[in-house]
């Protein structure tokens, strides 16, 4: 199992940020899908993806924290691709998340 994290910076409510990352964990995980079909079928994939509040080594610090299985393989390019999925819907389902203030949505 390797690790990878998407990190970001959120200036706004905590508990907002923690249940909007609750609303789009499926989201999250149903756009790397595709990317991970493949993976699955050996017997590997997204084993856990979770909000980590690391605010304590820097404000407004988080990180979108994944464990992945990569079997046999090494696995770089297929880290980032899904990590990099995990960014553009984790910024795109914010900005239009309605319990977010505007400048939550930045």
């Amino acid at each position: 199992q390797k690790i990878g994290q998407v990190h970001f910076m959120y200036q706004g409510d905590r508990s907002k940020l923690s249940d909007f990352f609750l609303h789009v964990k499926p989201r999250l995980l149903e756009a790397v899908a595709p990317l991970t079909k493949n993976m699955e079928k050996r017997g590997g994939g997204v084993i856990n993806l979770e909000l980590r509040d690391k605010t304590e080594l820097l404000g407004d610090y988080f990180q979108l924290h994944c464990t992945i299985e990569t079997k046999d393989s090494m696995g770089a390019n297929f880290i980032n691709s899904c990590l990099e999925r995990f960014a553009e819907t984790f910024k795109a389902e914010a900005a239009t998340y309605e319990n977010f203030s505007a400048s939550e949505k930045d």
